[in-house]
């Protein structure tokens, strides 16, 4: 019965370590990395991936010595898959820090970000860090397989309610993104509105527009304010999204994709409000 026990317990765990080690893979494969200062930010990557490697080995080795206990059934092999499966343990939560430290350095140097979200989403990421690092420490006073079993359990019902944090997060970077680009675009059309008032008020004949020349400027200025607030409408309901489902936990990937997709849409109007601009300024530069 004892052995029977000891079996369930190695297979409970396996699952844990499968699932773990293919949500690491699919997640931080999301996170885009162009954007942040590399000196910094690769040195918090480059750490995420030793600990990563680190939890392969142990993973491994947990495997071998797992296969082994269930082939000779000795003590021996017994005490050797236990202190496998505590270091695979062990690595797995190194392997989550180390994964949480590189959300909080991607918000870090995450741009159009407002201070407030930063420091909200840094204090929930600081949290689950102390939360992890405190799994890991007590890890270490386990018996028996069973409370590993048990300690495993507790740090995956916790990584599954890390979705909602880490799609947080990564919702946020793609609308900082948008939210830098559209400013930009606002202040260049802001420009370009002003130059065209002075050329619109110009009593000079030899540099005034002519009537026909000032209707299809006017007709475009307005046609690129139209583009630009049906941008703004959509980064709008984007945070809509964020606040009222993220906050209520209501996690899951159509959840994100959907965020991509009306940032895309405000990306699309952002850009149909630049060629507009830009035909603007040709005219101009061309008179």
């Amino acid at each position: 019965m004892l052995k029977k026990c000891f079996y369930l317990s190695i297979l409970v765990i396996f699952c844990f370590a499968v699932f773990f080690k293919v949500s690491y893979s699919q997640s931080v494969n999301e996170i885009g990395l162009d954007d942040y200062e590399e000196e910094t930010f690769e040195d918090i990557y480059e750490a995420y991936l030793g600990a990563n490697e680190e939890y392969k080995k142990a993973h491994d080795e947990y495997i071998l010595k797992r296969a082994q206990f269930l082939r000779f059934q000795t003590l021996k092999s017994r005490k050797d898959a236990f202190d496998a499966t505590l270091s695979m343990l062990k690595n797995r939560d190194e392997v989550v820090i180390a994964y949480l430290k590189v959300l909080k350095a991607s918000l870090l140097k995450g741009v159009g970000l407002a201070d407030e979200r930063k420091n909200e989403l840094f204090l929930e990421i600081d949290n689950e860090i102390s939360w992890f690092s405190n799994h890991k420490e007590n890890l270490s006073s386990a018996g028996s397989l069973e409370d590993l079993v048990r300690d495993s359990k507790f740090a995956a019902d916790r990584w599954s309610q890390l979705n909602s944090l880490i799609y947080e997060v990564m919702s946020v970077l793609s609308q900082g993104k948008v939210s830098h680009l559209s400013v930009r675009l606002e202040k260049i059309f802001r420009a370009s509105k002003n130059k065209f008032e002075s050329i619109r008020n110009e009593e000079r004949p030899e540099y005034a527009f002519d009537t026909s020349k000032i209707e299809l400027l006017d007709r475009w200025m307005f046609e690129a304010e139209g583009k630009i607030d049906r941008s703004k409408e959509k980064q709008d309901e984007v945070e809509k999204i964020i606040r009222g489902n993220y906050q209520k936990k209501i996690v899951g990937l159509n959840l994100y994709n959907s965020v991509l997709s009306k940032l895309s849409e405000s990306q699309l109007y952002m850009k149909e409000a630049s060629n507009f601009l830009k035909e603007i300024i040709k005219q101009i530069r061309t008179k």
